[in-house]
């Protein structure tokens, strides 16, 4: 019996020592990548933040990358879908380079284009975040990303990267009001900083990306994580 015993503590140690090795090699990134998500909500909502139980609830989610995974497969049109991972895995990465929550650039790319990555807008906008070619040069040069062009737009990847990199120059400068840098991405710092000139507040651009960022939650938020 003491055998017994002994052999099925053994096996109950190994399994823990399995499940620690597990998590110190996943863990860190794990742990930053929820840390930045739950950052940048809290920034989004401001002091909305603590009233909206479905942002909320991603506190208790670890992982968001299957679900960014799965949205994106499922939002992109079906001639697009085969490239589906490269195209999350650009979003998870970039996300956490710039310390974003992953679930925003999505209601962006929602907001702008539906996910349809070869969309091209009413004044040249390209792409799934509808980025227009003189900026995404403009920033090219600025943050050293390759540049051919605007047809380099057209990959969804380069599209992605530029795009959030103008969302975070924007965030920059407008001292990380959410209010403000995103509506400074759908009509340009200068117009933004001209109504609030004339004690005006941009808000119809920002509260559509709210309204789907807050969607995705609302999906989210019986995840186990």
């Amino acid at each position: 019996m003491m055998k017994i015993v002994v052999a099925f503590m053994a096996s109950i140690v190994s399994i823990h020592s399995a499940i620690a090795g597990s998590n110190a090699q996943l863990g860190p990134l794990a742990s930053a990548q929820r840390e930045h998500r739950i950052d940048h909500a809290q920034e989004l909502l401001g002091s909305l933040y603590k009233k909206n139980t479905a942002v909320r609830s991603g506190e208790q989610i670890t992982k968001v990358n299957g679900a960014v995974y799965r949205w994106t497969k499922e939002h992109l049109p079906k001639k697009f879908r085969a490239d589906s991972q490269r195209i999350a895995q650009a979003i998870i990465d970039t996300s956490l380079k710039y310390k974003f929550d992953p679930i925003l650039v999505l209601a962006v790319i929602q907001t702008e284009s539906s996910f349809n990555p070869v969309m091209i807008g009413g004044v040249g906008e390209i792409g799934l975040m509808q980025i227009r070619p003189e900026t995404a040069e403009w920033l090219a040069k600025k943050k050293g990303f390759r540049w051919a062009g605007k047809d380099s737009l057209r990959d969804p990847v380069t599209n992605i990267k530029i795009g959030c990199a103008y969302i975070e120059w924007l965030r920059e400068r407008f001292d990380s009001h959410a209010g403000l840098y995103l509506a400074a991405y759908n009509m340009g710092p200068t117009n933004v900083r001209n109504l609030l000139g004339d004690k005006k507040w941009p808000k119809e651009y920002a509260s559509r990306i709210m309204q789907n960022y807050i969607s995705y939650y609302e999906e989210l938020k019986d995840t186990k994580g």
